[in-house]
């Protein structure tokens, strides 16, 4: 026993000790394989195709030499320690080329490139090609860990990665070695968004840091200005160098010298001239002229694609355009003001072309611009699109040379100003149309006068309505006065005037109509029942011989109908009332007494409709059965009462209640025991005994009753008004006087702080889910003991206790539902 727990000992102490040899040396893999990132040979210099021992710097071959080159090599050696760098400047201008040229100096020595990306996922993998870092994907230790190595955000990763970078740089620190350089290249296509301005966030801090410990020189590449802009408000050691096109000589100069080396072609002075004043210093545009076999015609394409770029984007369409294209002919009319105002400074300036220098284009400033253009926000878009750009002095101008021939060309085009005039004032026009909206009725005057005909949900004529305007004169001034002349013309439809005319009779009288017209047409239609079922019924009916039991059963169909008119129930409230309160009655005898679906159907709709009927007739539907002309301070959650996906699933919720409720009282001994012991001579009781197999049936045969009790109860309490729930907050929050606190009664006391603090939707949902539970209880005790032969009050009790319980836990479905937030 020794020896073996010596064994297991032994082998978990080794197994300890190599994974914690693995962790160190993992660790130490890690920097080690990040300083080798910086040895000599960088994975951009290959990609660029100027490594080592293939383009060797000469000044024949690198046929333009900026005199920003110098300055850049100095920094890429390690020599600019205590600042970092952002070159800024248009795109074409040959930023990246002087990185890599002084990178391929150096061979790449202490310096890592990769370029910048929208996506922070791209950005962090991109990132960690440059420093041979896989943020822990390939540490096997992670697959005993709880969270796995990718159980974080790209934001942090890259925090990670500059932490291990400062580790490898303060190593180099203490080996005397120059400091390491990262260069991030084209930082503008980090999107302006807040993950990409806490990316350059991170960046920047860990610039300022490393700038002020000497550990890591950062080199920022940007061709737009909204960089700059976001730097620039915690910067203190940030040196911008701004990377303009060549001047005239320079580019003049090398272009000769590059058609005469490889076309073997001398170009004279004058189509140096022509070739400068067409692209400018450009060094996209003077690369590739230069390797063009005919540079004359490229010139011309380059001109003309510049053209119809901002053509493109920037067109205006004119007074006639449509108001579909307002956003888009902002953004284009804008840009078109620009452009004009930049060929009018040019108009204005002495001297636009340096004889040395080369062209000098017209420049405004960024507020200046905002102003002439009446937007703010359209510039960093334009500059986006290179159409104008930003220098690092916020000046705005033309992207290039060729951008800014296009704009003088456009704006000397014939009628171009009452082209653009007229597209501005139809947009005035339009925002001017959704500001306001007059309405003149010119035909009102001199006794003119319309005729409205007014029309009910289901369009039929209520009457109609004069519209005319009623002159006064007084001694000293003359009003017009307008005026609602309603004309109730004969009708068609009698049956709204009649509805109108009933709704005035007294509420009382009304009361004793609905209860009197109910019982006798309850009465006058179960009389003809027997013809119709040949006397179904009556084989499982009770024979009531005694006075008071046909009064009793009369008694309580009054008390039903009068319940639900004092509790404010509309006919659809009723019909669905009464639906699920004689279902337990009618389900009995369906399930367990074999009688017919014909004579339940035909005794069940008797029921329901000689209750809804005197409704109907003598009370509007309520709020929330009458979406269409409901008010919105009569109503709340307007959008879940009309959407048929909540109708849905409500339903099926309720439904779904129903069928559990009853299958789990025929699966428990208590109700089949009830049944047999308290119904005598039950005919059929095989429906206890089928199982899951009759969920389905029994789901599909309640889907009426759960469509009952979502509207009962789940509509009329989510409908709940708006304005009461106001008034209940209020009332709620308001505190009680004092003499109202020392006088009341405790159960007053528990009634205000309970009942009195609960939402209007709530109390709806409460008491009537108290009333139906209550009422199904009582009705199904008084008709099927009362009614069914053999049934005593002990099992008809246990019959409804099942169906009450299921119609308390709909409620409180439906009020887990409520108590989400917006409901």
């Amino acid at each position: 026993m020794m020896e073996t727990a010596a064994t297991t000992f032994a082998s978990l102490a080794i197994l300890g000790l190599a994974g914690y040899a693995y962790h160190r040396y993992y660790k130490y893999l890690i920097l080690e394989k990040m300083e080798n990132a910086f040895n000599p040979g960088d994975p951009a210099l290959e990609i660029a195709g100027i490594e080592e021992g293939k383009h060797r710097y000469n000044h024949e071959e690198h046929w333009v030499i900026r005199d920003e080159q110098a300055r850049i090599d100095r920094i890429v050696e390690g020599r600019g320690v205590g600042r970092y760098y952002l070159l800024i400047g248009e795109k074409g201008t040959g930023k990246t080329s002087m990185i890599l040229e002084a990178m391929r100096k150096i061979n790449g020595e202490g310096c890592a490139m990769f370029e910048a990306h929208g996506d922070l996922e791209i950005f962090r993998i991109r990132l960690g090609k440059a420093l041979d870092y896989e943020f822990h994907e390939d540490y096997i230790g992670s697959l005993f860990s709880i969270k796995g190595p990718r159980d974080t955000t790209a934001l942090l990763d890259i925090e990670r990665a500059f932490n291990k970078l400062e580790k490898v740089a303060l190593t180099r620190r203490r080996t005397k070695k120059s400091p390491l350089i990262l260069i991030v290249n084209s930082a503008h296509l980090v999107r302006d968004d807040h993950d990409g301005q806490d990316l350059l966030e991170v960046i920047q801090q860990r610039a300022e840091q490393w700038a002020a410990s000497g550990l890591v020189t950062t080199i920022l590449n940007s061709d737009e200005y909204w960089v700059y802009e976001r730097l620039k408000r915690y910067a203190t050691r940030m040196e911008v160098i701004p990377v303009k096109d060549l001047p005239k000589e320079p580019a003049m100069e090398a272009l000769k010298r590059y058609r005469k080396q490889y076309f073997g072609e001398e170009l004279s002075p004058e189509d140096l001239e022509k070739v400068y004043n067409a692209v400018g210093g450009r060094l996209s545009f003077l690369n590739r002229v230069a390797k063009a076999l005919d540079y004359k015609k490229l010139c011309q394409d380059i001109c003309t694609a510049e053209k119809t770029w901002f053509l493109n984007k920037c067109w205006i369409l004119g007074p006639e355009m449509d108001d579909d294209v307002m956003d888009q002919q902002k953004y284009a009319s804008a840009a078109m003001v620009l452009a004009k105002a930049l060929v009018d400074e040019e108009k204005k300036m002495k001297h636009v072309y340096h004889p040395e220098l080369g062209h000098v284009l017209p420049e405004i400033p960024l507020h200046k611009a905002r102003q002439i253009m009446t937007r703010a926000d359209f510039i960093q878009s334009y500059d986006h699109e290179n159409i104008f750009t930003i220098d690092s002095r916020a000046m705005v101008r033309a992207d290039s040379v060729p951008m800014q021939n296009a704009f003088r060309e456009i704006c000397s085009w014939p009628g171009f100003d009452e082209h653009l005039e007229g597209t501005l004032t139809r947009i005035a026009d339009i925002e001017s149309l959704g500001r306001t909206r007059e309405l003149t009725i010119k035909d009102l005057w001199n006794q003119g006068k319309y005729q409205l005909v007014m029309r009910d949900g289901k369009g039929r004529e209520q009457g109609v309505a004069e519209f005319s305007v009623v002159s006064t004169m007084s001694p000293r001034k003359k009003e017009v006065l307008s005026s609602v002349t309603v004309t109730h013309e004969p009708s068609t439809d009698a049956q709204p005037r009649r509805k109108m005319q009933l709704e005035q009779i007294p509420s009382t009288v009304r009361f004793v109509l609905v209860v009197v017209s109910s019982l006798a047409l309850s009465s006058s239609l179960f009389t003809l029942m027997p013809v119709m079922t040949r006397g179904e019924l009556g084989n499982v009916s009770k024979h009531l011989e005694t006075w008071w039991e046909v009064g009793g059963l009369m008694v309580w169909k009054a008390v039903e109908v009068g319940l639900a008119w004092t509790l404010g129930y509309d006919s659809y409230d009723v019909a669905s009332f009464i639906f699920l309160t004689h279902l337990p009655t009618y389900s009995l005898l369906s399930t367990f007494y074999s009688v017919r679906p014909t004579t339940i159907l035909g005794a069940y709709a008797i029921t329901v409709f000689s209750t809804v009927v005197p409704f109907i007739v003598f009370r509007r539907p309520n709020s929330f059965h009458n979406l269409a002309h409901a008010s919105p301070k009569t109503i709340s959650n307007r959008l879940i009462l009309q959407d048929s996906a909540t109708t849905a699933y409500t339903t099926m919720l309720a439904t779904a209640i129903f069928t559990v409720a009853l299958y789990l009282s025929y699966a428990t001994p208590w109700l089949p025991t009830n049944l047999v012991l308290h119904f005598e001579g039950i005919p059929d009781i095989s429906a206890v005994h089928a199982g899951p197999a009759g969920l389905p049936t029994l789901f599909l045969s309640l889907l009426p009753a759960g469509w009952a009790a979502r509207d009962f109860l789940f509509a009329s309490s989510t409908g709940a008004s708006a304005a009461s729930t106001k008034e209940t907050e209020k009332a709620a929050q308001k505190p009680a006087t004092k003499t109202e606190k020392d006088g009341e009664y405790l159960a007053r006391a528990v009634y205000r702080k309970m009942w009195g603090t609960l939402s209007p939707k709530t109390k709806v949902l409460v008491s009537r889910t108290f009333v139906l539970a209550v009422v199904m209880l009582a009705n199904t005790v008084i008709q099927v003991a009362g009614t069914v032969n053999r049934v005593s009050v002990e099992g008809a009790s246990a019959w409804g206790l099942v169906w009450a319980a299921a119609a308390v836990v709909n409620g409180l479905a439906f009020g887990w539902i409520e108590s989400v937030d917006g409901v």
